[in-house]
């Protein structure tokens, strides 16, 4: 098999399944999108790098390919405060994901007061461990970004 019919004919033949893979890609792509119900699609195109600093042994360009796995963004982390009910589900959809898929957490909480985003220190502590596990720290530094792009100056 595979040596069969002209070169041209497995050319278009290779050409036209790899346009099949593309589309299918492109409309499962665009399915996981809606169903994640986010309220406004973002991208690194164009993205200021300026304020970041990232560990040495990663960079913009492990950043980007996070497109290829599956993933899960916290946004906030100790923005508003969690009972003790939230606190033991974030724990554990932390905890359910870990090793399995990629997680990105904004907050502006150093790790020493996430005690109060769970409850317990003990807890946070566990979270900690699975995050830095395999993590990387971004640190953004400087002028907050809604701030830099505000309408009202």
């Amino acid at each position: 098999m595979g040596r069969e019919g002209t070169p041209k004919q497995r050319e278009y033949l290779h050409g036209l399944l790899q346009a099949e893979h593309e589309s299918r890609q492109e409309s499962r792509r665009q399915r996981l999108l809606k169903s994640a119900r986010l309220p406004a699609l973002k991208s690194l195109t164009g993205f200021d790098y300026a304020g970041v600093r990232f560990p040495e042994d990663y960079g913009r360009e492990a950043l980007a390919s996070l497109a290829k796995n599956q993933f899960l963004i916290i946004d906030e982390v100790g923005y508003l405060s969690t009972d003790t009910e939230g606190a033991r589900f974030l724990f554990q959809v932390i905890a359910d994901g870990y090793e399995k898929r990629s997680l990105i957490i904004t907050t502006n909480l150093e790790f020493s007061r996430w005690g109060t985003v769970f409850g317990d220190d003990t807890m946070a502590a566990a979270v900690i461990d699975r995050i830095v596990h395999h993590g990387r720290l971004l640190q953004f530094r400087g002028e907050s970004y809604r701030v830099k792009h505000a309408l009202m100056k």
